[in-house]
C-alpha cells in the first residue's frame, strides 16, 4: 500500500482504497448509528528505514492520515465519521509488522473490523 518509508500511497493501494472505500460506504449506509467510527490505524516498519525523514512514530501517523485524507477526497464517507491512530512499528491488535494501515470500525460497546468483514462484537 506504501513504498518502504514513505507516507504516500502507492498506485496500487489507491485503487484498493477506491474498493474499499465503497464497501465502507455501503456499510455506513446500512447502519442507523451515527456515532458510528471508522479508525485508520497507521503502522510502520519493524526497522526504521535509514533513507527516510521519518521516524517510525511519524510514518505510521502519515500514512493512516494519508488513507483519511484518501478517503475523504474520493469517497461519499463523512470527515466526522472517520478518525485516526498512530502506532509506529508496533500495535496492541497484532504482533504482525506491517507497511498496510488497518481499519477499524467502533461504536459505542462493540468493536467491528472492517478490513475483515467480520463481526467482533
Amino acid at each position: 500500500m506504501f513504498p518502504v518509508g514513505s507516507p504516500d500511497l502507492s498506485r496500487e493501494g489507491q485503487e484498493e482504497l477506491r474498493i474499499f472505500g465503497q464497501q465502507l460506504e455501503r456499510i455506513l449506509a446500512s447502519l442507523d448509528d451515527e456515532d458510528f467510527m471508522i479508525r485508520v490505524d497507521g503502522h510502520a516498519d519493524i526497522k526504521p528505514y535509514l533513507f527516510s525523514p521519518y521516524g517510525n512514530w511519524d510514518l505510521s501517523s502519515q500514512r493512516a492520515v494519508s488513507v483519511v485524507e484518501f478517503l475523504i477526497e474520493n469517497t461519499d464517507i463523512p470527515a466526522d465519521r472517520l478518525m485516526v491512530a498512530a502506532f509506529g512499528s508496533i500495535s496492541r491488535w497484532s504482533r504482525v509488522k506491517t507497511r498496510t494501515p488497518s481499519v477499524r470500525t467502533a461504536a459505542s460497546s462493540s468493536s467491528w473490523s472492517a478490513a475483515r468483514d467480520q463481526d467482533q462484537g
